[in-house]
């Protein structure tokens, strides 16, 4: 029978089962557990952790010696922790394999977290501490995990991922013919929706155009355009007209920072007037 949060209150902080290393030498506290971790492997991976730990100790004991006097993250979750120390720890050797099996690629570029919502968990810590490193390993596993544009973009407005990250999400909602629905509207929020329907204005009315063009070519007797050379051009004028609708708005360095030149819609107020208005230019479906 699991222990009721009182319980566990009760009855203390317990050191974690794989990570409070005897060796370690930085005693953390996140929730109700004791890491004992090792100062050199946060200081290089970041930013955070290295200024925080840089700052001269007081007299007496300094807090982060003992299970004592921990130092203590507050707000965090341990298991979006313990995720974020799978990457900074990786698998040990898998002893339970034969020798002749155990190659370095059996170990080197093996990652414990597996599904969307591990990579985010891991996004957000090295995103809130700077580690810079994890943060684009993250983002390079998200990549192909993230099917959803809208889910795509909701993650990259949120950890104020760069303008190139976001470009395929982008052009895929320009380009798929089913209309935006009411909760993916109020999901992206009345910036994005508007420039997606300023975007996808363009597209097809540049589409439209080449076909005319095309079909008068041929009305002339000319030759005309080939099909698949003409959705060629219009695959590439979308990249272009996706990539200006939305430019000004992402971050455009592929650093890690917590400053974004975009505006973060509210979502919960998100008015429903205002979406009707864009609905006219979106075929959105709002039903």
């Amino acid at each position: 029978m699991a222990e009721t949060e009182d319980e566990v209150r009760i009855r203390g902080p317990s050191r974690h089962v794989e990570y409070y290393f005897e060796d370690g030498n930085l005693v953390l506290l996140v929730e109700n557990h004791l890491y004992n971790l090792h100062r050199g492997i946060l200081t290089r991976h970041s930013d955070v952790f290295s200024a925080m730990l840089s700052v001269p100790r007081p007299n007496g004991e300094p807090e982060g010696s003992s299970d004592m006097n921990p130092i203590r993250l507050e707000s965090i979750k341990s298991p979006d922790f313990e995720k974020l120390l799978w990457i900074l720890y990786p698998p040990s050797v898998p002893l339970i394999l034969p020798l002749p099996t155990l190659t370095l690629t059996s170990i080197i570029g093996q990652h414990r977290p597996k599904t969307l919502s591990q990579w985010t968990s891991i996004l957000g810590l090295s995103h809130l501490w700077e580690f810079r490193g994890v943060f684009q390993l993250a983002l390079r596993e998200i990549e192909p995990l993230a099917s959803d544009p809208v889910d795509r973009i909701l993650i990259a407005r949120r950890y104020d991922v760069c303008h190139d990250w976001l470009l395929p999400a982008y052009t895929s909602l320009c380009e798929r013919s089913d209309p935006i629905t009411l909760d993916e509207a109020r999901l992206l929020g009345l910036d994005v929706l508007a420039r997606l329907a300023q975007a996808r204005e363009a597209i097809q009315r540049m589409i439209w155009t080449r076909r005319r063009n095309t079909t008068n070519d041929f009305t002339n007797g000319g030759g005309g355009s080939n099909r698949t050379s003409l959705f060629s051009q219009v695959g590439d004028a979308t990249f272009h007209t996706v990539n200006s609708a939305f430019a000004g708005m992402d971050r455009q360095n592929t650093g890690l920072g917590h400053t974004t030149t975009s505006s973060h819609a509210a979502t919960d107020s998100f008015p429903l007037e205002h979406l009707v208005i864009v609905a006219g230019c979106f075929d959105l479906q709002i039903g």
